[in-house]
């Protein structure tokens, strides 16, 4: 549900903090040290994104990493036809890849920070395009 962050104070998806009840984006959540723990795969204090089986805390990095490394989430890419992670499906449930979606030009405007024609990483408030390298020098910017 789109509202106000309590923390941040920007217009956004926000949930509902376990912690305090008040409404909080995923970006205001994932900085929080409550939702912080050390991995127990690589032992850093981060930011909990999943949990083991035996309720151990993943941290993002090493989620993504054995996701990648899963041949169970892997399929032949609809355009590449190479077996890899998917990243994305197309309108008809067909897997993509990575590279082929960044390749894809559907997926590509003209970013508003460096006008430059690049995929679309995020979104500002007003909906226009920003790209990865200008999204990575001010991430205040609403993630995809």
């Amino acid at each position: 549900m789109k509202g106000i962050c309590s923390v941040c104070k920007n217009r956004k998806v926000v949930y509902r903090s376990r912690k305090t009840g008040k409404a909080i984006c995923p970006n205001c959540y994932r900085k929080d040290p409550f939702t912080h723990e050390c991995c127990s795969k690589c032992g850093e204090v981060k930011h909990v994104a999943a949990r083991s089986e035996s309720d151990e805390a993943i941290c993002i990095n090493c989620y993504q990493m054995a996701r990648y490394q899963d041949p169970s989430t892997h399929e032949c890419c609809s355009k590449c036809d190479k077996v890899k992670p998917v990243h994305a499906r197309d309108k008809t449930g067909r897997a993509i890849c990575l590279n082929c979606r960044r390749k894809d030009p559907s997926t590509h405007e003209c970013c508003s920070k460096c006008d430059k024609v690049k995929p679309v990483h995020a979104r500002d408030k007003t909906g226009r395009a920003i790209c990865r390298n200008c999204w990575r020098k001010d991430p205040s910017t609403q993630a995809r």
